[in-house]
């Protein structure tokens, strides 16, 4: 899946677009990219009546000169990209995922990132599950809480019955098992299965503690625990008939952890369990619209990334 052919096509694309990108932003430092461009590889082409066009072909005496020359003005355009603030405008762009979903495919798994609301799901299937996420101790303020995933799909789908689910985590909670510690939480990346208590749902729900919630530090969210979070919800979900995923970028909400970073571990942790478990063909992960402009260019790459397994 990863051969180094298909490795090498990303970048030669990044080259090509940030060139084009140069030129956008200051077509003399693009003119200069491509003058020394062609100086470095003009020397190593010759035509001839009888072949023709030849290449490569090894220059001789002053002709190193050119390519020297070349090199000399790639020089100079690069530390003039540095001097004016060009590459932070180049490589620190951001994809718009408000109009136009991003598709990262990693061989036969697909994750999408696109705007939406986690609580929508009017185009659910009956195989796919939402995943929302809660705080270490589960059973807290967050179960009513407009401004969390958790708190604001119970908002939507059951508003009613707030105090009866608080219970039903409780009990779920009890059954798995899991001891607390000293401040009343429960080990970061517990998931609990919820999809008895939203039966009349199209959608098998789980809450996973993305976040620990501590005294005298509050709310707090980490790349270990994100990893976690991923490998608890893909072995919970292994023998439930589910084939995708709804969930939203975890950690990045009371966590605290910048969107893009929590984003890429994200990612990571999920291409690296899809070579695990192989239930899940699809995940979609949920943006909220005011969230779509820090989602940086560069995350696309990253299904072209060999990760160590």
């Amino acid at each position: 899946m990863h051969t180094n052919a298909k490795s090498g096509i990303p970048k030669s694309k990044i080259v090509i677009n940030a060139i084009k990108d140069i030129f956008i932003i200051h077509p003399a430092i693009g003119m200069i990219f491509i003058v020394g461009i062609f100086l470095i590889f003009t020397p190593f082409f010759k035509y001839d009546r009888t072949f023709g066009w030849q290449f490569p072909i090894c220059p001789s005496g002053l002709i190193w000169v050119i390519p020297g020359l070349g090199g000399l003005l790639l020089i100079i355009a690069t530390c003039m990209c540095c001097f004016i603030g060009i590459r932070p405008k180049i490589f620190n762009k951001r994809i718009d995922i408000s109009k136009t979903p991003l598709k990262l495919i990693f061989g036969r798994f697909t994750v999408n990132v696109k705007a939406g609301e986690i609580q929508d799901i009017s185009n659910s299937r009956d195989t796919e599950a939402v995943v929302l996420c809660a705080n270490t101790t589960f059973i807290d303020e967050c179960v009513a809480d407009k401004h969390s995933t958790f708190g604001v799909f119970n908002l939507t789908h059951c508003p009613e019955k707030i105090q009866e689910l608080r219970e039903y985590v409780k009990k779920q909670l009890e059954s798995i098992e899991c001891r607390q510690d000293a401040d009343s939480a429960y080990p970061l990346g517990t998931t609990v299965n919820l999809s008895a208590f939203y039966q009349k749902l199209p959608v098998k729900v789980f809450l996973v503690a993305s976040t620990s919630k501590k005294k005298a530090v509050g709310f707090k969210a980490n790349p270990t625990s994100i990893c976690e979070c991923i490998r608890q919800v893909f072995e919970t979900t292994a023998d439930q008939r589910i084939s995708s995923l709804r969930m939203p970028i975890l950690g990045s909400g009371h966590g605290g952890l910048p969107i893009n970073s929590a984003l890429v571990v994200q990612l990571a942790s999920i291409k690296h369990y899809f070579t695990i478990f192989s239930h899940i063909k699809f995940i979609d992960i949920i943006v909220l619209e005011k969230d779509t402009e820090e989602i940086p260019d560069y995350i696309k790459n990253l299904q072209y990334t060999t990760l160590p397994l």
